[in-house]
């Protein structure tokens, strides 16, 4: 009677142990805001263009972190841009279940980027857990966007025009500042030469 009770109690924690959740098992989702962005405007290399803003969201049942990276498609039938072209902001996100953030996303063309027809897929996926274990679960909205034909000049001119407006109001005054300097270096150049003259005579 005494092994009988032993074992009716170990054929119950068995059963209590398989029927709790593990974290394994939990559900672990994301969703992505839109499904789509379709540049109808014609790329210059040189230039720095901002998209739509995304909204990256939880929809599991746990505490989750999330990278949005670049990804690409098997067979899209264009070329595929570099990651590097891409500036994602923030590019890692912690999430509680149900809660969203805006991502924000611009492309950066270098000034000697080809010209061409581009598809990129802006992926948001959970990071693989300490134990090393990847979560097959992603969200992924599709760029796509053409790059226009350019010469080396006009890549450069809106690539210093730009710099001036990333780096505003600075990038005005010390120009202005500069030019203020030696003009007052040649003002007091020639009021010494003026002196001088005026002394020897």
């Amino acid at each position: 009677m005494k092994q009988n009770r032993i074992a009716a109690l170990c054929l119950s924690v068995l059963i209590l142990l398989a029927a709790t959740p593990t974290a394994a098992s939990a559900d672990q989702g994301v969703s992505i805001s839109l499904g789509r962005i379709d540049v109808s405007q014609r790329l210059a290399p040189g230039g720095r263009y901002h998209l739509p803003t995304l909204s990256v969201s939880n929809i599991g049942d746990q505490q989750q972190q999330y990278e949005v990276a670049i990804n690409y498609l098997q067979d899209s039938g264009t070329d595929r841009p570099p990651r590097g072209w891409f500036d994602i902001s923030p590019p890692m996100l912690d999430l509680a279940p149900g809660e969203s953030r805006a991502v924000e996303l611009d492309i950066d063309l270098p000034t000697n980027a080809d010209p061409g027809s581009y598809t990129a897929l802006v992926e948001a996926h959970p990071v693989a857990t300490l134990d090393g274990t990847k979560i097959s679960a992603a969200a992924a909205a599709r760029v796509s966007f053409t790059v226009k034909p350019s010469s080396w000049l006009q890549a450069w001119r809106l690539r210093i025009n730009r710099a001036f407006e990333d780096y505003a109001p600075w990038s005005y005054l010390l120009p202005m500042l500069i030019l203020a300097a030696l003009l007052l270096y040649g003002t007091r150049r020639n009021l010494r030469v003026r002196i001088n003259v005026e002394r020897k005579h």
